[in-house]
């Protein structure tokens, strides 16, 4: 039986991997809350492998959110939180590492970005070049696996700051929808993410770097609009700049390779 170290337990992402790791066969998952564990202390991670010993670690953690943005030390604070696990795992621990589509420097995002794209620009923002850095690093060590995401969504979101959550929240209750600009997305299904990451840990992969995107991109009008069929309603909304903006969306051809 494998066991499997989870960061990030309390995070949108996180929970749902708790949900459905604690439900799979196979597998011991130990989920530290944020006061139980403190991944930036060197000495508190040291000690936490030492006495769990796990085989994975999946790191899912980041610095926690100020509303949309991040705070002002995001870059060192997800720094040390992965090289922290990376320097204290046991030889032969596979860390499964979350990265974002913000590591190929969104102002210079451009459609269906593949793996290659990293590095192409630097992040100018703190978030994406710790992003940035932790996927380069990691393209030179042992069994660590980087699985990048771009947009992901799925129950208990938080529709204060998530796109389609805040669309669905909104026509409900019959505030007006402000769409600042059009662009395109990949977006993901939380679930789909966990059954993925089971299906690369069940195959071994211990190596690599992957957009975990779906095959199919939507813009967000598309969404607005798919919401409003579901619903039943016909409601209109502004859209604040005409055009597209840049597209956020990444090549799954190597995942599915």
């Amino acid at each position: 039986m494998k066991k499997i170290l989870l960061t990030g337990s309390e995070g949108f992402v996180g929970k749902h991997l708790v949900d459905f790791f604690s439900q799979k066969d196979g597998f011991t998952l130990l989920a530290p809350k944020l006061q139980e564990l403190n991944l930036t202390s060197s000495d508190d991670v040291s000690a936490y492998l030492r006495a769990t010993q796990p085989d994975i670690i999946i790191h899912s953690a980041t610095s926690n959110t100020q509303g949309k943005g991040y705070a002002d030390d995001v870059c060192e604070q997800n720094l040390r939180m992965f090289f922290n696990l990376q320097r204290y795992r046991k030889e032969g621990c596979v860390i499964y590492t979350l990265c974002s589509g913000s590591s190929y420097a969104r102002e210079h995002w451009v459609e269906d970005m593949s793996e290659d794209y990293l590095g192409e620009h630097i992040p100018s923002d703190g978030q994406g070049f710790s992003k940035y850095v932790i996927a380069s690093h990691a393209r030179h060590l042992k069994n660590v696996v980087t699985l990048r995401l771009f947009g992901i969504f799925g129950e208990h979101e938080d529709h204060r700051y998530k796109f389609i959550s805040n669309t669905i929240a909104k026509r409900v209750v019959g505030i007006d929808v402000l769409l600042f600009k059009d662009a395109k997305y990949h977006y993901l299904d939380v679930a789909d993410f966990c059954t993925i990451l089971a299906d690369l840990i069940a195959h071994d992969i211990h190596s690599g770097e992957f957009n975990v995107v779906p095959d199919e991109a939507i813009t967000l009008k598309e969404i607005i609009d798919l919401v409003d069929r579901t619903l039943g309603i016909e409601i209109p909304y502004e859209v604040a700049t005409p055009g597209t903006g840049r597209p956020y969306t990444g090549s799954n051809q190597r995942l599915h390779g």
